[in-house]
């Protein structure tokens, strides 16, 4: 028997509703997925990032020039740290060709002795693997505007 792995607000469990969306799945003749067969991808994340943050300074000066008229000119920066980006680290190559065999990871494997639940249709340990977005705060951003203004009265 499987368990639950959590309740909804109506006491329906999460493996219900996986087994109602698969049922619609079924209604439009996919094949069931094969673990080892059947192409995945992935997304993962770096569950402790550095904080994100961006530095902002600005500075302008006046000046009149005589009684009807004024000068401004300004300055505005920033630097943003830490941006969260989606690194993609299993693009293939260009070239001709089928996409999937230039990839630079063809699949990722299952530690050894791991445990799969029943009813899961296990060819091979190691899953084929198409795209893998990694989400990490590694990005920045620089932005600098400066600005003149002539005003007449």
């Amino acid at each position: 028997m499987v368990q639950p792995v959590a309740q909804c607000s109506h006491r329906v469990s999460v493996y219900a509703a996986k087994r109602q969306l698969h049922a619609g799945i079924n209604g439009f003749n996919f094949l069931q997925p094969v673990l080892g067969q059947t192409v995945t991808s992935f997304s993962a994340f770096d569950p402790y990032p550095l904080a994100q943050y961006i530095q902002q300074w600005s500075g302008s000066l006046q000046k009149s020039l005589g009684r009807d008229a004024t000068l401004d000119a300004g300055y505005h920066g920033e630097h943003g740290l830490h941006l969260q980006r989606s690194h993609l680290i299993n693009n293939a190559d260009p070239g001709p060709g089928a996409i999937q065999p230039r990839r630079p990871y063809q699949a990722a494997t299952f530690l050894p002795g791991t445990v799969f639940p029943a009813g899961i249709a296990v060819v091979s340990t190691a899953i084929p693997v198409s795209t893998v977005n990694l989400l990490e705060n590694t990005a920045r951003s620089w932005y600098n505007a400066g600005y003149v203004n002539l005003r007449r009265r």
